[in-house]
């Protein structure tokens, strides 16, 4: 199990399209090196229903787009990396 604050290892896989209010909040999935997990429409109806219900009292607009392949993963990342 993972802990919070916990640093490990990861390959992103995916990204999950998330607006707050309209302004793009987007999700890079991710999974550790030594798994195979693949995202399917099992995995993104999943996802999709446990961020609404996370913010389902909340007084945000929630909404969720695509889900797109690792390329955008890595794009996204890349948009927003800040070197240290």
């Amino acid at each position: 199990m993972i802990e919070t604050g916990q640093v490990v290892e990861c390959e992103p896989i995916g990204l999950m399209e998330h607006f707050e209010d309209g302004v793009e909040d987007h999700n890079v999935l991710a999974r550790l090196l030594d798994e195979s997990l693949v995202i399917n429409e099992v995995m993104e109806a999943a996802l999709t229903e446990h961020l609404l219900a996370c913010f389902r009292n909340a007084s945000v607009r929630i909404a969720v787009g695509r889900f797109l392949g690792q390329e955008a993963a890595l794009a996204h990342i890349a948009s927003h990396w800040e070197p240290a």
